[in-house]
């Protein structure tokens, strides 16, 4: 459904780069794998999706959080809009 809504978005980036400030002033920059706005107007919000691979996603579950989570805080502090995540295992 994820990938759906990314093939009908009007704005759709793939390796998209993101950088952040974190609250202590260090620069975090990442790639994500795609990155597209989802809903109407005013209310369009990014849309982050970071494929991952790993044939066991648990054990590094809590720090793809943590990366995405960064990917989040980077777009929506530059765009002024908000963002929402998906990890998409494949």
């Amino acid at each position: 459904a994820v990938i759906r809504a990314a093939a009908q978005s009007a704005t759709v980036h793939r390796e998209f780069p993101i950088v952040t400030r974190l609250d202590d002033g260090t620069s975090v920059d990442g790639i994500a794998d795609l990155v597209y706005l989802e809903g109407p107007g005013a209310d369009a919000r990014w849309v982050v999706v970071d494929f991952k691979t790993d044939a066991d996603l648990a054990p590094r579950l809590e720090e793809y959080r943590a990366q995405i989570g960064l990917y989040l805080r980077g777009l929506a502090d530059a765009t002024g809009r908000p963002a929402e995540g998906v990890i998409l295992w494949v």
